[in-house]
């Protein structure tokens, strides 16, 4: 099973993160069993229990891996970053480069990147395998992709995941 679990929650980080994208979306989880879910989580990415995950936040949307495209995700590719600290120094790079290509409509890179470092959004493209096939991930950059970002992408259809449980379905 891969599944990404979509979520919101209030608080400081979440709250900033609403505002500064336009989006309702403020985190994302990999779910790979019943209650396994990988996150990029402060401190580090972790592999925990879907209710610690879900706790402070709510569902906003599921999207479960085709059975072809779980054929092309690399689950083993994000689970090799498990223990890889969480990027909070990346923060003002991204709030830059989202800053930047809203008020010009070009993109930059984000000045703080740490390539050891993770946000969950950026951990979630590690599930791509680079062949091509998951056409949803195509063109986000990791360093200034946000959760609401990957959702869009999947809300519009593709071979790679399905909505689940009311999200918007599969094309």
């Amino acid at each position: 099973m891969i599944r990404l679990l979509f979520t919101a929650s209030s608080g400081l980080v979440s709250d900033s993160i609403r505002v500064l994208t336009g989006q309702g979306v403020t985190h994302v989880g990999i779910q790979t069993s019943l209650n396994l879910v990988l996150s990029a989580e402060w401190p580090c990415v972790v592999e925990q229990s879907l209710p610690k995950f879900m706790a402070g936040r709510y569902l906003v949307a599921a999207y479960e891996a085709t059975p072809e495209g779980e054929k092309h995700l690399m689950l083993s590719r994000a689970r090799a970053h498990i223990g890889d600290k969480y990027a909070a120094t990346e923060i003002p790079g991204f709030v830059l480069a989202r800053l930047w290509r809203r008020l010009t409509g070009r993109a930059i890179k984000n000045p703080t990147h740490d390539p050891h470092k993770e946000i969950c959004s950026e951990f979630v493209l590690y599930l791509d395998d680079e062949t091509g096939f998951s056409t949803e991930f195509i063109g986000l950059d990791p360093e200034t992709t946000s959760p609401g970002d990957i959702l869009a992408r999947l809300q519009t259809g593709g071979p790679t995941f399905r909505g689940v449980d009311g999200s918007a379905p599969h094309k």
